[in-house]
């Protein structure tokens, strides 16, 4: 596993399958000559973040609005 959140599902992920997504990212990024990436950029633009691995807090396990503990 990687180092991150323990409440996010993109920190706790296989480290493979972490490969292969980025691996598809950077297809996508290089197919679209890095305009995905800008795209991704607006469109994360009022999500609130993680403060601890930045990935948007959707993505994180969370009771009512909190953080499990």
């Amino acid at each position: 596993m990687r180092e991150g959140c323990r409440d996010c599902e993109r920190c706790t992920e296989q480290g493979i399958v972490g490969f292969f997504r980025g691996l598809g990212l950077a297809v996508l990024a290089i197919g679209t000559l890095g305009v995905s990436l800008v795209v991704v950029r607006i469109a994360n633009t009022g999500r609130r973040m993680c403060p601890v691995c930045n990935h948007p807090m959707g993505w994180h396990h969370t009771v009512g609005g909190r953080f499990k503990d």
